[in-house]
């Protein structure tokens, strides 16, 4: 589950997989009442997810399979635009927390992923992937972060 600016309204939406692999949103309104949901796609069975803005000012599904990434983005008013596609392609088994960020370091869009070493990295997002990793030497085994889910 990822909670998010899902389309470009005010209020926030739950994106949500359930164990067949449909993605289903559910939309917040002025009150805090959470809608009961729809489904905008499916093949998503297995993979841990976060909301995230590649730089196109619209948010999108990432989701995380083995060692694989996977992206697909929205047209920022509920529907997926376009297939998913994989956006890195090794190098992501030994993440054990992932989460997408804003505003870190240079750029406007990232991740923040916990190593099963424990060690915490940001990569930064662009249109059609990802690079510039940046290490922080620490020790976060076990860890979670806000937003995100162990795996």
């Amino acid at each position: 589950m990822t909670v998010g600016p899902w389309t470009k309204g005010i209020y926030p939406s739950i994106v949500s997989v359930n164990p067949s692999g449909e993605v289903r949103r559910h939309s917040v309104d002025a009150s805090g009442m959470v809608g009961s949901g729809y489904s905008i796609g499916t093949g998503w069975k297995g993979r841990n997810i976060t909301m995230i803005d590649m730089g196109s000012g619209r948010q999108g599904l990432l989701g995380r399979s083995g060692t694989r990434l996977y992206f697909q983005p929205s047209t920022g008013q509920g529907p997926f635009q376009g297939p998913a596609s994989v956006v890195a392609s090794a190098g992501w088994g030994d993440t054990t927390a992932l989460s997408s960020v804003q505003g870190h370091f240079r750029d406007n869009f990232g991740l923040l992923s916990v190593k099963r070493s424990g060690e915490l990295q940001y990569i930064s997002a662009n249109k059609t992937g990802f690079a510039g990793i940046i290490t922080y030497p620490m020790d976060l085994r076990g860890s979670m972060m806000a937003g995100s889910q162990s795996f």
